[in-house]
């Protein structure tokens, strides 16, 4: 018998009615979260005394500033001349569309940031059903958009923080590979580049796409110049190029701005980061003494994250191009996986830029127990994450 093949509104609707059940729930968090944190003393910042306040903390601060003045000619110093934490550290494309919208409507930031990430959100979640539904099936598809709607850290599409943003643009892109379509994939890599430093696994993605459609051209005996053409022609090559400038396009713009070489990574520097090997294995030592909450949930989440790419790279669904996004951008998770930087404590959060996760656990939880059961989990471990995370009230940045 065949299989039935939803309408294309009806599939789009039940989509979109998991996401917006997603944020519904995300919502009813906050609100909650809200009342029992409010005046309430906190590791770290200030206690809540407006909503306002729970929505422009940690990286939204400096979105703000980004969005109402822009970045700075010069990186700001401390008295040992070290380099301060500076809104260089952020990309461009989230904050000046909030800006945009602002300017539009007569928002202000905070709900111009909201109305973009909570339109692009939806678009990511259309992108991701529909990439599903080409590697699988209805079913997977709308799991995948559940477990995605529903991630433990999926707060942060509604709130002025660039995921949603930058999710629109990969699930784009990872759609856009899939399908071949190269030359409309390249300026969607540029800025899913300028949107948040996933970049790398991106640009990893494009390059085992277009060597795929290489290969499949030597398999069936074409030549290499009949190859070469068909790259030009397709635009194999533009996308080549651009994946292997995209993730470095950022830092050179911020060392043509202030003069400063490197200004990147020193300014991440000021949020704990070091890219010296020799100071790592103090930096873990010192953690595995220590054992936090926090750091056992990054500690699951890197673990979790290495759990998921081991299936990535065995389920027959996901092409290679998938696959190597995948292994890329958990590399690229380990890689800021340092004890003592706050992007140790952000993994978590990380996770949930691994577009293929959901997709996995849509693939694999093949019965209705098992969906509900992420899910009951999710929403749990996103409500704690709310609370005791985003809010500050153990002092750890999300």
């Amino acid at each position: 018998m065949a299989r039935r093949l939803w309408p294309p509104s009806e599939f789009i609707k039940t989509v979109l009615g998991l996401y917006v059940l997603g944020r519904a729930v995300g919502w009813l968090m906050m609100v909650i979260v809200e009342r029992q944190v409010h005046w309430v003393r906190l590791a770290e910042r200030r206690p809540f005394r407006n909503w306002h306040e729970m929505m422009i903390r940690w990286d939204a601060f400096y979105y703000q500033i980004i969005a109402t003045t822009g970045y700075p000619s010069k990186l700001p110093l401390d008295d040992r001349g070290a380099v301060l934490q500076n809104p260089w550290a952020f990309f461009p494309v989230f904050p000046y569309a909030a800006r945009a919208v602002s300017v539009l409507t007569g928002f202000s930031f905070e709900t111009a940031a909201i109305v973009v990430n909570i339109l692009a959100g939806g678009i990511a979640a259309i992108c991701l059903a529909h990439l599903a539904r080409r590697l699988a099936d209805e079913a997977v598809a709308l799991r995948t958009v559940a477990f995605w709607s529903f991630f433990p850290t999926a707060f942060v599409l509604q709130v002025p923080y660039s995921e949603a943003l930058y999710l629109a643009g990969a699930t784009g892109l990872l759609l856009l590979l899939v399908s071949r379509h190269f030359w409309l994939a390249v300026p969607l890599l540029i800025a899913s580049s300028l949107t948040k430093g996933y970049g790398v696994a991106l640009s990893a993605a494009a390059m085992v796409a277009v060597a795929g459609t290489v290969q499949a051209a030597r398999a069936r005996g074409t030549t290499s110049s009949a190859i070469l053409k068909d790259l030009l022609r397709s635009g194999g090559l533009a996308l080549t190029i651009t994946a292997l400038i995209a993730p470095f396009i950022w830092m050179k713009i911020a060392e043509a701005v202030t003069g400063q070489p490197g200004a990147y990574a020193v300014t991440q520097a000021a949020w704990g980061y070091s890219s010296d090997p020799r100071v790592w294995p103090d930096r873990w030592a010192e953690m595995l003494g220590r054992l936090n909450p926090v750091d056992v949930a990054s500690l699951a989440a890197l673990a979790a994250s290495a759990g998921l790419t081991v299936l990535a790279l065995v389920l027959r669904q996901l092409p290679a191009t998938l696959k190597a996004y995948t292994l890329a951008a958990t590399g690229l998770i380990a890689a800021t996986a340092l004890p003592g930087a706050v992007s140790f404590t952000s993994l978590p959060r990380f996770a949930f830029g691994v577009l293929t996760f959901p997709l996995v656990l849509g693939v694999i939880s093949r019965h209705w127990w098992m969906t509900t059961g992420f899910v009951m989990m999710f929403v749990c471990l996103e409500y704690l994450w709310v609370l005791n995370i985003w809010t500050g009230r153990i002092g750890i940045a999300p």
